[in-house]
């Protein structure tokens, strides 16, 4: 995990970045009192790797020099610089790697022509998201502001996972408690769809991925809408499924151990629907939510939508 710390001067409207996975550190922009970026050092035990300026002006004197020459740090500058001082020029593209983090230079040029950006990787994310499968290809969707898509937009490995849980199961002995469930990973190279017809598409097949046929009866997308919103395709290329049915076991000699011991399901079921009060007279419940009936099960909702959708078993 990274973790960013910033030390800042609020008087003076500068920050300092020490970005770290709790034994390598990356300071970015150091001030040029360092002493407190090497007491942070020192508090959390971290060998500063790199030092780093995302631009050299005349608006704040740095510690960069400084701080690289007292750790032994590599002292990160834009080749666009013509400096006299000991450094290391870095261009857009340019990686480096210390310990968990991967620093990646990306140019940003602003106020300063010279103006580049680090990215410090070595995080994972996971994030929830709404997703449906049409063939061997997965599809999901979400704000052309999201990291998460934008990140993927490029095209590069995902594991995307599902998980159901259908029971809590109870032991005589800790050891022996477990969980009933059924679960996915599919794994593949996620890519942003361009194509803006091939956009209109996948948001009506999403709606009736859930809502067989209903992209047909509400307000089409706008251009805008569309515009604002990512979708990804991933075909998959390794999928590995697991399930786990078992009812309560425990080891002969726990049996005479006085614990109370059971199994519960667990159910995700369909409510019965609570109608907007707000529809029009001629308004009534279509076919396509025929599957949805109060109390059933909704993983059997799901499948039976899919089917209506896309066809075939599944």
């Amino acid at each position: 995990m990274v973790e960013v710390e910033v030390i800042e001067t609020p008087e003076l409207g500068d920050r300092s970045y020490v970005a770290h996975d709790g034994e390598s550190a990356v300071v970015v922009d150091p001030q040029r009192d360092i002493d407190r970026v090497e007491g942070l050092l020192e508090a959390r035990r971290l060998r500063c790797a790199f030092v780093t300026e995302t631009h050299v002006h005349n608006d704040y004197v740095s510690g960069g020099l400084e701080l690289a020459r007292r750790s032994g740090a590599t002292y990160l500058i834009s080749a666009a610089e013509e400096l006299a001082f000991e450094h290391r020029a870095v261009a857009d593209g340019d990686v480096f790697s210390t310990g968990r983090l991967r620093v990646r230079v990306v140019a940003t040029p602003g106020h300063t022509f010279d103006h580049v950006a680090y990215v410090i990787d070595g995080q994972p994310y996971c994030t929830p998201t709404s997703f449906w499968r049409e063939g061997d290809h997965l599809y999901w969707h979400g704000s052309s502001a999201s990291r998460m898509l934008r990140a993927q937009a490029a095209g590069i490995p995902v594991c995307l996972t599902v998980t159901h849980v259908d029971a809590l199961v109870l032991a005589r002995r800790g050891f022996n408690h477990s969980i009933n469930y059924r679960s996915a990973m599919v794994f593949g190279t996620a890519r942003l769809i361009e194509d803006q017809a091939e956009k209109f598409a996948a948001a009506d097949h999403f709606i009736d991925r859930l809502f067989p046929g209903r992209s047909k009866l509400v307000r089409p997308a706008t251009n805008k809408e569309i515009t604002e919103t990512a979708f990804l395709r991933m075909k998959i290329e390794q999928a590995s499924a697991k399930i786990r049915n078992e009812t309560m076991h425990d080891d002969e000699e726990d049996y005479s151990v006085p614990a109370w011991t059971a199994l519960f399901p667990i159910r995700t079921v369909v409510g019965a629907a609570v109608e907007c009060p707000r529809h029009r007279e001629d308004v009534t419940r279509p076919e396509g939510m025929a599957s949805y009936v109060a109390e059933r099960n909704l993983d059997e909702v799901m499948r039976e939508c899919h089917r209506k959708t896309f066809g075939g078993g599944r």
